[in-house]
C-alpha cells in the first residue's frame, strides 16, 4: 500500500507543473464551493444553477487531470524509463570521449590532468608541450599507423557526433536542458571543426592555440555529466 502511494506521488510529482497547479486550484475551489458556499442561501435568481455549472466545470478539470495522469503521462513515463538506458549509454559515450582526450594529454605533457578539476591554465600549459603532428594514442589502417593529434580529434569528434545524433532521434523523451547541452556540444568549435583541421596543414609547434575551444568543449561535457545525474539517467 505504501509502495503504491509512493509510486503515485512520484507520478504526480513528475507530471507537468502547470497541470498540477490546475488540479490543486480546481480541487480547492470545488471544496470551497461544496463545504462553504453551499451553506449560504442563493443571493440571486439562477445562483443555484450557476453554482451547479461551476461545480461541473471544476469536476471536469479534475477528471481531465486524472485522464492525463493515467492515460497520457503514465505512458510517457513508462516509455521514458524504457528508453533511458539507451539515451544514457550514448550520452555517457559523449562524456567518455572528452575524458579520453583529457587523459590522452597527460602523458605527452608529463602532467596529471584530472577531469573533475581541470583548469583553463592547466590545459593550456599541457597543450603547449604537445606538437600537433606527434603521435596521438590512436592507430589505424593495415599497418596500424599512428594518428596525429588532429586526426585523433577528428576520430573522437565523429564518435561524439554519432552518439549525439542517436540521442536526438529520441527527442520526445529528452529534457529541454539535455537537448540544449547536446546541441551545444555538437556545434562547438572543437567538435564541429575537427574534420576541417585534420585535412589542413599547420605550422603550429604546439596545440596551445586550440586550448580555448577545447576548454569550451570540456565545460559543456562537465555540464552534460551533471545533467545526467540531475535527471537520474543510469551511469
Amino acid at each position: 500500500m505504501v509502495e503504491t502511494q509512493l509510486k503515485l506521488f512520484k507520478l504526480i510529482k513528475s507530471a507537468s507543473p502547470q497541470a498540477n497547479i490546475l488540479l490543486a486550484s480546481a480541487t480547492l475551489l470545488l471544496l470551497l464551493k461544496i463545504l462553504v458556499l453551499n451553506k449560504f442561501e442563493p443571493l440571486f435568481a439562477g445562483a443555484y444553477a450557476l453554482g451547479l455549472m461551476v461545480e461541473s466545470i471544476l469536476a471536469s478539470v479534475i477528471a481531465s487531470y486524472i485522464f492525463y495522469l493515467i492515460v497520457v503521462h503514465l505512458k510517457e513515463t513508462t516509455d521514458r524509463q524504457a528508453i533511458a538506458p539507451y539515451i544514457a549509454k550514448h550520452a555517457n559515450r559523449v562524456v567518455l570521449s572528452c575524458k579520453a582526450q583529457v587523459s590522452a594529454f597527460s602523458r605527452p605533457a608529463n602532467a596529471e590532468l584530472g577531469f573533475e578539476t581541470l583548469s583553463r591554465e592547466q590545459l593550456e600549459l599541457a597543450l603547449k608541450k604537445i606538437p600537433p603532428y606527434s603521435e596521438a594514442p590512436l592507430s589505424f589502417g593495415l599497418n596500424q599507423k599512428n594518428a596525429n593529434w588532429f586526426q585523433y580529434f577528428e576520430y573522437q569528434s565523429n564518435r561524439t557526433k554519432s552518439s549525439i545524433q542517436r540521442i536526438l532521434q529520441q527527442l520526445p523523451f529528452l529534457e529541454a536542458e539535455l537537448i540544449s547541452n547536446l546541441a551545444a556540444i555538437d556545434d562547438c568549435n572543437h567538435v564541429d571543426m575537427a574534420s576541417f583541421l585534420a585535412n589542413q596543414k599547420f605550422n603550429n609547434t604546439d596545440l596551445s592555440v586550440f586550448s580555448g575551444q577545447f576548454y569550451e568543449y570540456y565545460i559543456l561535457n562537465r555540464k552534460l555529466e551533471s545533467l545526467l545525474k540531475k535527471y537520474n539517467y543510469p551511469t
